[in-house]
């Protein structure tokens, strides 16, 4: 499973959220997962989290392993001093800031649906030119009424927009 499997669970939020606990089993509850981070540092910035009764602000690091943590040395870097939450898939040991107090850890092992492994790999792996393509006859009918609405009421107030714009410019003449 790569790294890049837990971003997408953490991202969308596609893991078990009941009765989440860190690793000192302390009551987790995620209020926001955060920005992916797409350069250096923390994985997701500007993640807000609750951890007992404390709403954390801050950012959020994932790895296959805790130990990844050491193995990386983020604990020498300090881009990683103001990490709230270590997400993991496999919690194999205790992490800790600088001033040496623990990083609340996720382990997100047994929170992963059956099933959503394959259909990542298979997403990530299709040669078809739209990969969900094939999946899409398989959406509620609901959800594709509710869709193709809203692309219409976009369609239509960008048209609105160019109508407007040329009223503008021909100083209000409809000629």
């Amino acid at each position: 499973m790569p790294e890049e499997f837990l971003h997408f669970l953490w991202k969308f939020r596609l893991f078990d959220p009941d009765g989440l606990k860190t690793s000192l089993g302390e009551k987790l509850y995620i209020i926001d997962p955060g920005v992916h981070n797409i350069h250096a540092g923390p994985d997701f910035e500007n993640a807000m989290i609750r951890i007992g009764n404390t709403t954390w602000a801050g950012n959020v690091e994932i790895h296959l392993r805790s130990s990844d943590w050491k193995r990386h040395q983020h604990e020498l870097d300090r881009a990683y001093d103001n990490v709230i939450l270590h997400v993991v898939g496999i919690h194999d040991m205790p992490v800790t800031r600088p001033d040496l107090t623990e990083i609340p850890v996720l382990e997100l092992q047994d929170r992963i649906p059956r099933g959503i492994a394959d259909r990542y790999t298979d997403l990530l792996q299709s040669a078809h030119w739209i990969p969900c393509g094939q999946h899409a006859r398989t959406v509620d009918a609901f959800y594709v009424r509710s869709w193709l609405t809203r692309v219409g009421i976009e369609r239509l107030e960008l048209k609105s927009e160019a109508v407007n714009e040329l009223l503008v410019e021909f100083k209000g003449s409809w000629d």
